[in-house]
This record gives structure tokens, C-alpha cells and sequence, in this order.
């Protein structure tokens, strides 16, 4: 697995861009910077592919037991701080432990919100309802984004959210980076080039043109590579036209 410290690919970055000795237009903390966006860029570029490898759960809580507002057919928890995208909801219908029974809520749309009653067994569906938005003027947080459950149900079950998460700020230039097979931190060096270049009045045209090439041609590659190891079964040799071979 290829690994690199910040510190590495900032000295990386500035070979890659043509920025030796400009310390002042560029600062080593801006191209930092250019780095976190680029390698949460990799990992949304991967999520767009279809790699499912970054997602994460959250804690198992208990649902609310009544709605938030009165006679109405749904429960309502609060997105996860840390994530960019809801991908399922599980509810737990048996106990914790050994009596667990995990099953996954329905994705739904909110034209079908009445398409449930409050008062049922269990609760079957979900949907998210607010993203994460900015709160009252002078409030220097913002206010939760919102995931409604279907139906309403007084049984407190626990809950669990499937999330794509935000990739943490690089803050350190001892903070080790992870990238796979190396591809991710290349697209990811080639973007900041991008960002860094963009920057530069007197940038030469084919230095972008370069990095734009480059970026391309790693980002496909990057994409068949993970999509290769996150097959179901084990890829099978086949004869021209698609036809397997048989085994034996």
C-alpha cells in the first residue's frame, strides 16, 4: 500500500507544478490546502465509480418514540456531522448482542411520504430530508441536516446510518497520507497542480494542458483498478466475444 506524509507531497506538488522558489506566491500551507481538496476529490471521484470502500457506520442509538410534530406519520434524527452522503439506514428489531436482527429501511422519495401510517409495527423506510445548511446569521456552526423515518414507531429501536464520510483537513506536514496503489495521490497531485497553476498569471498554457492530461489518464485507470477489487467473485478468464472458459 502506498503511503506519503504531507510533508512528502507538498515537495512532490511543487516538482509536479514548476514552483520551486516561490515560496511567497505559494506557501507551503496553502498548497497543503490544495492537497486536502484534491485527496477528497480522489475519494469522490471513487464513490462516483461505484467503490463503496470509504463508507462508514455510525453509532447505534435509539430512534425517537414519538414524531416531531404532533399526529404526524414519520420519526426524525439528525445527519451525521461527518458525512457528505446518507447511503442506507438499518433498524434493529430484535436486542443488542447475539439477539440482534439488522434489516435495511427502503430508500423512498418524499412523494410517498403518506404512503405509510403512523402506529405500524416497524418503521420501513427512509429518506433525507434537510442537508446540513447554514443556521442563523453570527452562528459559526451549522445546523443538522435531517433524516425522516417511515412510519412513526413508539418502540425505540436502535438505528444505524450508512455515510460517506468528509476526509479530515491536512493540518500537519507529519500526517501520513494513504493511497492505495499510488494512483490516488497522483490524481490528487496532478489536481492540486491544476489549482496551483490556475493561480499563476503567467502560467504557460501546456503546463495545465500537461496536468490536465495527466489527471485524465490516471483518474481512468485509478477507476478500473478499484472497481477490479471490489468484485463479487473472482474475475474469470474469457475467450474473444465474452464466452468463458470452462474449467476442467
Amino acid at each position: 500500500m502506498s503511503t506519503r506524509t504531507v510533508e512528502e507531497l507538498i515537495d512532490d506538488l511543487i516538482d509536479r507544478a514548476d514552483l520551486e522558489d516561490m515560496e511567497v506566491r505559494h506557501p507551503r500551507a496553502r498548497l497543503m490546502n490544495y492537497l486536502t481538496v484534491s485527496l477528497r476529490a480522489v475519494r469522490a471521484e471513487l464513490k462516483r465509480g461505484g467503490f463503496e470502500g470509504f463508507l462508514e457506520w455510525s453509532t447505534p442509538a435509539a430512534l425517537p418514540t414519538a414524531p416531531p410534530v404532533t399526529g404526524q406519520n414519520y420519526l426524525e434524527v439528525s445527519w451525521p456531522s461527518t458525512a457528505l452522503a446518507i447511503h442506507g439506514v438499518d433498524v434493529n428489531r430484535g436486542s443488542s448482542g447475539a439477539g440482534a436482527s439488522w434489516y435495511p429501511l427502503d430508500p423512498m422519495s418524499l412523494v410517498a411520504r403518506r404512503n405509510y401510517y403512523a402506529g405500524e409495527s416497524i418503521p420501513r423506510a427512509w429518506l433525507t430530508r434537510t442537508l446540513p445548511k447554514e443556521a442563523a446569521a453570527g452562528d459559526d456552526e451549522l445546523e443538522a441536516g435531517k433524516i425522516q423515518i417511515y412510519p412513526a414507531s413508539t418502540l425505540g429501536l436502535e438505528y444505524q446510518v450508512l455515510y460517506f464520510p468528509e476526509y479530515p483537513a491536512l493540518t500537519s506536514e507529519a500526517h501520513v497520507v494513504q493511497g492505495f496503489d499510488g494512483d490516488w495521490i497522483e490524481w490528487a497531485l496532478w489536481n492540486a497542480a491544476i489549482m496551483a497553476l490556475f493561480k499563476d498569471d503567467e502560467m504557460d498554457p501546456s503546463q495545465d494542458a500537461k496536468a490536465t492530461r495527466e489527471r485524465a489518464i490516471i483518474g481512468e485507470r485509478m477507476l478500473v483498478n478499484i472497481n477490479r477489487i471490489q468484485r463479487a467473485a473472482p474475475i474469470q478468464p474469457t475467450r474473444y466475444g465474452g464466452i468463458a472458459f470452462r474449467r476442467g
